[in-house]
C-alpha cells in the first residue's frame, strides 16, 4: 500500500510539473495585432492582421529593437496613421503591458515612420527594414 501511495504521489507531481510548464510556455507568447483605419470613420481602427508566427514576431522585434529611436514630439496625428500595431502578450505577469505603435507610409521615400506612443519616441526606418515590416503588416510590397 505504501508503494502504491508513493507511486500515485509521483504521478500527480509529474502531471503538475508538466501542466505548469505548458501553461508558462503558452502564456508568455508575444504576438502583434495590426490595425488599419476604418474608411469613413475618423479615428476608428479595426484589426486587420495578427503576426503570430515565431519567425515573423522575431523579425518585427528585431526591427523595432534595432531602430534608432529619438525622443521627439511628433506633429503627426495618430488618428491618421496608416497602421496601428500593438504587442499582445499572453502572460501571467501583471507587470507586462502591451506596447503600441502608429505607423505611416511615406510614399515618396518608400519608408515607414513609426511613433512609439508609450515612450514618445519616433523613428524613420531605412528602406530595407521598411519593406520587410510593411510586408508583414499588410501582406503587400511597399511601393
Amino acid at each position: 500500500m505504501k508503494n502504491y501511495a508513493t507511486l500515485l504521489v509521483s504521478f500527480v507531481w509529474i502531471f503538475m510539473l508538466a501542466g505548469c510548464s505548458l501553461v508558462n510556455n503558452v502564456n508568455n507568447e508575444t504576438f502583434y495585432d495590426v490595425l488599419t483605419p476604418v474608411k469613413g470613420e475618423k479615428g476608428s481602427f479595426r484589426t486587420e492582421r495578427h503576426i503570430s508566427k515565431k519567425d515573423d514576431v522575431k523579425i518585427v522585434q528585431s526591427i523595432l529593437h534595432q531602430a534608432k529611436w529619438v525622443n521627439a514630439k511628433v506633429q503627426m496625428n495618430p488618428l491618421q496613421a496608416d497602421f496601428m500595431m500593438y504587442t499582445n502578450i499572453n502572460s501571467t505577469h501583471a507587470s507586462e503591458k502591451a506596447d503600441s505603435y502608429y505607423l505611416w507610409k511615406q510614399p515618396d521615400k518608400d519608408v515607414l515612420e513609426i511613433m512609439f506612443t508609450d515612450q514618445s519616441k519616433y523613428v524613420q526606418l531605412p528602406k530595407k527594414e521598411s519593406k520587410i515590416l510593411y510586408h508583414l503588416l499588410s501582406g503587400k510590397d511597399l511601393e
